[in-house]
């Protein structure tokens, strides 16, 4: 048997994520109830959300997330809010609230997601080519985090999800500085080397190279 323990104290990562699904929830006009709960008793998995049994519950292991340190990098292991991979727990929150927005509130999304992109695959890290669930979860985490760069790598997706609900995050390059700013040097490099997308000073302006 699990040990649920719901949230009594936030962290900063918590409380980041809550923020945007109380902002995305507003600026939607979305009515839901939704319950975050630590679990120490998940083993592998950082985040769980179990559609059938607990449809309002999020489950969360805060051990197994990473912490956002920005002096320990891996190099094959690159992450961090706002980027196409994100192991933090406000990215693992947001990550599970997206499988709940997909069973919960838009209950047609996947099917129409299947019929939008039969074949094109959007793989924006590792874990995304587990199942089309978490692809589609991976990508709505990064439209809810930061909605300007998954423009910049495929306005499709982008134009795909505009049409279920608004980001609680601009889609403006001035919002897309203010978080690549952010970055360490290690992610703002593979954004460029994987995504080929850079910031023109000259410009003020994101381009993506050819």
């Amino acid at each position: 048997m699990s040990i649920i323990i719901k949230i009594t104290s936030e962290s900063d990562e918590v409380f980041v994520a809550k923020i945007l699904i109380e902002r995305l929830q507003k600026k939607n006009n979305l009515k839901f109830n939704l319950e975050i709960c630590f679990d120490w008793m998940l083993i592998e998995e950082c985040g769980v959300y179990y559609p059938v049994t607990h449809p309002n519950k999020i489950f969360i292991n805060p051990t197994n997330c990473m912490p956002p340190d920005k002096g320990n990098f891996d190099k094959d292991n690159l992450f961090y809010i706002g980027y196409t991979k994100d192991l933090s727990l406000c990215g693992i929150l947001i990550h599970e609230f997206c499988h709940f927005l997909t069973h919960r509130v838009f209950p047609s999304l996947k099917k129409d997601y299947k019929e939008k992109f039969p074949t094109t695959r959007l793989y924006l890290n590792t874990y995304s080519d587990h199942e089309l669930d978490d692809e589609i979860a991976e990508i709505g985490t990064l439209f809810i985090t930061n909605p300007g760069l998954l423009k910049l790598i495929s306005k499709d997706h982008w134009k795909f999800f505009t049409q279920y609900f608004k980001s609680p995050v601009a889609s403006s390059t001035k919002q897309m500085f203010t978080i690549y700013s952010g970055y360490p040097i290690e992610v703002k490099q593979e954004l460029e080397s994987k995504w080929k997308i850079v910031y023109d000073v000259h410009q003020e302006k994101f381009i993506k190279k050819e």
